[in-house]
């Protein structure tokens, strides 16, 4: 980032500043960068404002304001009423600017992008509205910050964005990295470690180690937890699942019942089967029954006399295919004929239509060349005018020219001499405007004398001496109410210690109580874990032996099959089973599970006892701290306000030790006398911006005087211009009236000797004549072209007529008696005649043709069918009785065709169904269906098998979802073991990540690592400054301390205990190592070092310099530059490159640059 300019209106007590820092800051000699300027002025001049212009610029803010404590309660109100805030950036306003006075401070900046941008942030005042007692109150404008950038200009969230993104820098960074102000050299130095881990974070982007710290924290707490549940899952269901030797037991028992329930299956299907056999014998007989019934009925159908009479239709229909067809085109031929005779009746009266069409053509064109013959005379007779009617046009025009002419003549003398007229009035005119010019000029030079003489007695006022007492007035109050606000806050704080005290004090008790609490919950606890030990131990015991002695006696029973106990000698009615056994422990399992949740909740609450103890005791902790922090804190407070006051000497000795409310009153009083010493310098102050409000009021006379002057002078030199413009004017109309007077002359000449022949008289109705000739000449062209247009279609309707006539002559030979009809001549519109013509013969010869064609085949066809009759003796009355009926044929042939396929399948199915009985018979081994057993029964045999199969696959489901529930929960148990396997290796990984890197750890490991090279880097400056120390640090450093070696003792120093010239200059070496961090993105080209050098030995200051100047050598950075902030007359005499504050009185500077 490169600052380039700054401007400043009217900013604190800088009324105008205008700095070009790549312009104005020259080295005399080499003409480069200055690498070191001074910016020096009297205190009080507002040397720091430069910088807190810079930074509220940039950033809406400045470390001054930032730096205020308790901002929200620590406020004034001044002389307008207006409640300000201490760290308001609108008390940057100038005291006694008016409201149209401008405020702002601008930077002109390139980003880190190469591109240029503008910072600016507007602040102000305004009238307000009128109030109860008719004042209107100067009020602060409310800040209006923007950023410009190729001149689209941003503001708001978008402003801090872009502000961001092209300086790279934070407004802590920025501060850092190019502003060390005043007050805060040493904090990098003295500071603890949080100060310093701030500070390394702004500069060093070490943030994100925070944040990977916090979330490798956060990872490790989540995978406990995690692990933890993993635990106690597998725990619980390790408990609740079956033994393996229970489940061997169940599925031997599974496989026996699946066995009992195949067997019961293999002769229920036996059973099936027969009774299968049985369905379809019944079945097939039923069918062969209904076959032999059906075969009876189709065949008494086919001997009907029916059935024959249609069988003999579906002959003879076959045997006269083709005297039907004959039969068939007769018909269709007569049908054809009668439909042509129409046709012809139709064409004959197209024919005779079309017929007088050509005869009253005939007739037209007659008519039309007697007309032409008329047309050609008359146009042959004017022809001999034929070179005037060409020039019509021309002559026409000509006549209206003239006419124009004669028109302008008489229309420009009679503004020639309406222009004559006007010029003596504008000179008549142009003598008043300069009399009233004359006047006005004598009045402003009156009005300069009377604010001659106002400025005069203003002069003569200590506006300067009023200014400055006022100023010091305001920074006492200023002072006063910053130190009331802050022994109020030390009086709260104290409160707020004593709160803490006692809430110490109750904490302490509490812890007690739960203490007392713990032990005996941890008592309970230990006695709940024996109870369920012995518990466990005789369940364990008892089961043991249960195992060991009574399974074996039953099973040696069992397997010898012995009625008698060899124990007690008894009848043996049952054998108890495994399962039976365990029945024997249930008081005991019930026991040792009461006396596991026993346990469990008097775990619980010993858990409870001991989390609520360590709850309280880390809230005593914190608690404790806080106290002892917060007491610290006040105690250091109290002793700098009291030393504060004390050197302040703002109210006496004896009531600063009185208490916080003595000391408060004793201020308000001060406060009190400095607002009286305050309201009387206002009142001087009044009178001379009275004196001030006065002269401006005569000023703006003057502007308004001078104002009017200017119009005066414009009205003057518009009347000369409009003399002038008007002299023009005449001119030109007398030379334009001449040039016209010709014109007509030639004109009436020419015309004159064109018309003198045909219309002599022209020049008395020179409208009429060129109307009169256009006449004549539109008249012979029209009719010439007509005359050409008549030949044309003469001769086109000649070529149709003959080409008609010869159609009409074809159609005569095909049907002559159409030709002798008589006809009247009729003309037909709207058609094509040769294509009618063209179509009626085609028609015409078609229809011929086709007539004949049909009247061959009615011949033939009849020939043919006489023929037919006299050898078969068919009549023609039967074949077209046939022919009647063919739309039945279809149906009387499918219905013959169905009842015959109908008797064949039931023959066929008959004969199948015989041989599946005999395969049936075959497969029961029976030879007869009376052999085999009857269908209730077997359906009786059947459903007993059925239900004692339903006990055994009962049985079997039950014990299948033992076994599934089983290996169901061994998978889940194996899961939730990998599972917990997995989770515990990524918990021991982050077990040690966090160990190591965990919360802030991993910050301050980096900043650890960073620090070493940046006190080398500090060390670089500090040699240049002084042979006696050098900067250390130890080797782990988790603390980031700073240690100052001491060369002259030889020992390792606190940098607490050093002078404070010792810690300027160490600290400036820091500072400088810090400011000149090699990251890109952070990097100011100038350094501003705010006061600081007042106190340095003449010997330190020497080599604090040396140090400054050779900066760009020590750091390597050729575009580095240090703008220095002091008043030490040493320094202006040693820097030549100087930026100067001067006061010019009444709480103004100004500001300019300078070079030696």
């Amino acid at each position: 980032m490169k600052i380039k300019e700054l401007h400043i209106r009217n900013i604190a007590s800088i009324e105008k500043a205008d700095i070009d820092f790549t312009k104005d800051l020259k080295d005399s000699i080499t003409g480069d960068d200055a690498p070191v300027f001074l910016i020096c002025g009297d205190t009080g001049s507002g040397k720091s404002v430069l910088l807190d212009a810079i930074s509220m610029a940039l950033y809406r803010k400045t470390p001054r304001t930032e730096n205020v404590s308790n901002p929200m309660r620590n406020e004034f109100r001044n002389k307008s009423g207006e409640t300000i805030r201490v760290n308001s950036i609108s008390q940057y306003t100038r005291d006694g600017i008016s409201a149209k006075d401008e405020c702002y401070s601008e930077v002109v900046f390139e980003g880190n992008n190469g591109k240029e941008y503008r910072a600016r942030l507007e602040l102000g005042v305004y009238l307000s509205n009128t109030d109860a007692s008719g004042q209107r109150n100067i009020l602060h404008r409310k800040p209006k910050w923007t950023v410009t950038e190729g001149g689209e200009e941003y503001s708001g969230t978008a402003a801090e964005e872009l502000i961001l993104s092209s300086a790279g820098l934070t407004f802590e960074q920025f501060c850092r990295m190019a502003m060390l102000a005043q007050g805060r050299f040493e904090t990098f130095l003295t500071g603890d470690k949080e100060s310093r881990e701030i500070i390394l974070e702004q500069l060093t982007d070490t943030e994100k180690f925070s944040f990977y710290g916090t979330a490798i924290s956060r990872i490790f707490k989540r995978i406990s937890n995690e692990k933890k549940m993993r635990e106690t899952m597998y725990s619980e269901l390790s408990s609740h699942s079956m033994s393996p030797d229970d489940i061997r037991k169940i599925i031997a028992e599974k496989e026996e019942n699946d066995r009992q329930a195949e067997s019961i299956s293999e002769k229920r299907t036996l059973l099936a089967e027969k009774e299968r056999i049985v369905t379809l014998l019944l079945k097939a007989s039923s069918e062969a029954e209904e076959d032999i019934a059906k075969i009876g009925e189709t065949e008494k159908r086919i001997a009907s006399p029916e059935f024959r009479a249609l069988e003999k239709f579906l002959s003879d229909w076959d045997a006269t295919t083709e005297q039907r067809q004959l039969l068939d085109s007769v018909g269709k031929a007569r049908k054809s004929l009668d439909i042509l005779a129409e046709r012809e009746r139709l064409l004959k009266d197209k024919y005779l239509i079309l017929k007088a069409d050509i005869e009253a053509r005939s007739i037209e064109i007659e008519n039309l060349k007697k007309n032409s013959d008329i047309e050609k005379s008359w146009i042959e007779k004017e022809s001999r005018n034929e070179a005037l009617y060409n020039k019509a046009g021309i002559i026409v025009n000509q006549i209206k020219q003239w006419r124009d002419a004669g028109i302008s003549i008489v229309s420009i003398g009679k503004e020639l001499e309406a222009e004559s007229a006007r010029t003596a009035s504008i000179k008549d005119l142009l003598d008043e405007k300069r009399r009233k010019l004359n006047a006005v000029i004598s009045e402003e030079k009156t009005i300069q004398k009377s604010i001659d003489a106002n400025a005069l007695l203003i002069a003569e006022a200590d506006i300067e001496g009023i200014d400055s007492a006022i100023r010091q007035a305001g920074e006492k109050m200023l002072r006063l109410s910053s130190l009331k606000a802050r022994v109020g806050q030390c009086g709260e704080n104290s409160k707020t210690a004593e709160i803490l005290g006692k809430k110490v004090s109750d904490l302490k008790s509490a812890l007690a109580t739960a203490e007392e609490v713990l032990k005996e919950k941890n008592a309970l606890y230990k006695l709940a874990a024996a109870e369920s030990d012995e518990a466990n131990s005789r369940f364990a015991t008892m089961s043991a032996s249960l195992d060991d002695i009574l399974k074996g006696l039953r099973k040696q029973l069992s397997d010898s099959h012995s009625e008698i106990c060899p124990l007690c000698g008894q009848h043996i009615e049952k054998l108890h089973f495994d399962y039976e056994f365990k029945e024997w422990l249930n008081p005991l399992e019930t026991e040792k599970r009461e006396k596991a949740e026993k346990l469990s909740a008097a775990l619980k609450d010993e858990k409870e006892a001991r989390a609520s103890y360590s709850r309280i005791g880390g809230e005593l902790y914190a608690q404790e701290k806080s106290l002892e922090k917060y007491s610290s804190d006040l105690k250091s407070a109290t002793e700098a306000l009291i030393s504060e006051i004390l050197e302040s000497g703002v109210i006496p000795a004896e009531t600063v030790s009185s208490g916080y409310t003595q000391i408060s009153e004793g201020i308000s009083e001060a406060m009190e006398e400095t607002g009286k010493v305050q309201s009387a310098l206002n009142a001087k102050q009044d009178a001379v911006r009275s004196l001030q409000s006065n002269r401006d009021c005569l000023v703006s006379e003057r502007d308004e005087i001078q104002k009017r002057r200017r119009i005066s002078e414009k009205e003057v030199s518009e009347t000369e211009q409009n003399l002038r413009s008007n002299l023009e004017k005449t001119e030109f109309y007398s030379k334009r009236l001449k040039e016209l007077e010709a014109e007509e002359s030639s004109l009436y000449k020419e015309i004159a000797e064109k018309l003198e022949i045909l219309y002599p008289d022209w020049h008395k109705d020179p409208v009429y004549a060129g109307d009169k000739l256009n006449d004549a000449a539109s008249a012979y062209f029209s009719r010439k072209e007509r005359a050409v247009k008549s030949d044309i279609f003469i001769s086109l309707e000649s070529a149709r007529l003959d080409e008609t006539v010869r159609s009409k002559e074809s159609i005569s030979e095909m049907y002559p008696e159409w030709d002798s009809i008589q006809l009247t001549p009729k003309r037909c519109h709207d058609i094509d005649r040769l294509a009618e013509w063209k179509k009626l013969l085609s028609s015409a010869a078609g229809t011929s043709a086709d007539t004949k064609t049909y009247k061959t085949t009615i011949e033939n066809a009849e020939e043919k069918l006489d023929l037919y009759y006299a050898e078969s003796g068919m009549t023609a009355h039967e074949l077209e009785k046939l022919i009647v009926h063919s739309a039945r044929i279809p149906e009387i042939r499918k219905q013959t065709e169905d009842i015959r396929t109908e008797l064949k399948t039931y023959r066929n199915h008959l004969e199948h169904v015989r041989k599946d009985i005999e395969g049936l018979l075959n497969t029961a081994g029976v030879s007869s269906p009376e052999d085999l057993p009857g269908q209730d029964s077997l359906n009786q045999e059947m459903e007993a098998l059925d239900k004692e199969k339903e006990v055994f696959v009962s049985r079997s489901v039950s014990l299948q979802a033992k076994i599934e529930a089983y290996y169901t929960d061994r998978k889940t148990l194996e899961r939730q073991k990998a599972e917990l396997d997995k989770i515990t290796s990524e918990h021991l990984k982050w077990e040690i990540l966090n160990k190591y890197f965990g919360g802030t750890k991993f910050r301050t490991l980096v900043q650890s690592h960073i620090l070493k090279p940046l006190l080398n880097n500090a060390n670089i400056y500090l040699r240049r400054i002084t042979d006696r120390y050098t900067l250390t640090c130890s080797g782990e450093n988790e603390q980031l301390s700073i240690l100052v070696y001491d060369s002259f003792v030889q020992q390792v120093r606190s940098a607490t205990v050093l002078s404070g010239g010792e810690k300027f200059m160490i600290s400036l070496a820091l500072s400088l190592a810090l400011s000149s961090l090699n990251r890109p993105d952070l990097n100011v080209n100038i350094l501003f070092i705010d006061e600081g050098f007042g106190t340095l030995d003449e010997k330190s200051l020497d080599s604090v310099m040396a140090t400054l100047e050779k900066l760009q050598e020590i750091a390597g950075e050729s575009n580095r530059r240090v703008g220095i902030i002091s008043h030490r007359e040493e320094l202006e005499e040693r820097i030549p490159v100087q930026i100067r504050v001067k006061t010019k009185g009444m709480g103004r500077s100004t500001v300019e640059t300078s070079r030696r």
